[in-house]
């Protein structure tokens, strides 16, 4: 995968962490359990992206 998806990928799943850290203040608390679980998630994959970005260079 070229360094640029990585990038990409990177700032979707940023973004997509932003969004539901603003719609947390709304959830009820079995969706904040869910929210903060997929959050958890996407950070673990953020990780990953890196780490495969580097391993390419």
């Amino acid at each position: 995968m070229s360094t640029i998806n990585h990038y990409w990928n990177i700032q979707h799943m940023r973004d997509s962490i932003e969004r539901l850290l603003a719609a947390s203040k709304k959830w009820k608390p079995a969706d904040a359990v869910r929210g903060e679980a997929t959050i958890l998630k996407l950070e673990k994959q953020i990780e990953r992206e890196k780490a495969e970005m580097l391993a390419g260079r």
